[in-house]
């Protein structure tokens, strides 16, 4: 059995052929198809996240080195992605995109609000914090000062940062007497 292989240069793919002759004569050839990792990065896309052109070099590594979890969605119609997938990602990659479902544009807006709304939430319980601290701040000054001990029990008391009181009385323009730690 006489043969040779034959190699073509990847661009998408390599693609290598082996012919053989048998003894009588009869040709036959098996061809095998090899991917390469950066073979499809000149293929470009529209991306729907981005909603601009984005070639597949992005796709396959968008953040800190990891794929674009709707790479397989986006690129199905172009590219053997379940192969591509199988050939240069790990099994936790593999089974984040075939595994579960992608968010769609929707749900992504509706979580996106929802959390707005509970930092709006949270920043509001904070700002009514702080004036409940302040009204208590000012029953507590006598003369324009208060004593570091109390001011320490009115931050806990608030659930309000020890390190902040400090700069919360400087701006009531309050003056700490009896610092525990000596400095004033």
């Amino acid at each position: 059995m006489r043969g040779h292989s034959y190699g073509l240069p990847p661009y998408d793919l390599c693609i290598q052929v082996q012919l053989s002759i048998d003894r009588y004569g009869k040709a036959s050839y098996n061809k095998t198809v090899m991917m390469t990792k950066e073979g499809f990065d000149h293929l470009i896309i529209r991306c729907p996240s981005l909603g601009g052109e984005v070639p597949f070099s992005y796709c396959r590594k968008q953040g800190e080195g990891t794929p674009c979890p709707r790479l397989p969605g986006c690129w199905i119609d172009r590219v053997d992605i379940e192969a591509y997938v199988a050939s240069f990602f790990s099994p936790e990659h593999r089974s984040a995109f075939f595994g579960q479902p992608l968010k769609g544009r929707i749900d992504t807006l509706l979580e996106n609000l929802e959390r707005v709304s509970s930092m709006q939430k949270e920043q509001k319980m904070q700002k009514e914090q702080k004036e409940k601290l302040v009204a208590a701040i000012q029953k507590a000054v006598s003369e324009g000062k208060i004593t570091c001990e109390r001011a320490m029990q009115l931050a806990d008391e608030h659930q309000f940062p020890r390190r902040e009181m400090g700069s919360l009385l400087d701006e009531m323009k309050i003056k700490i007497r009896g610092c525990q730690l000596g400095c004033f």
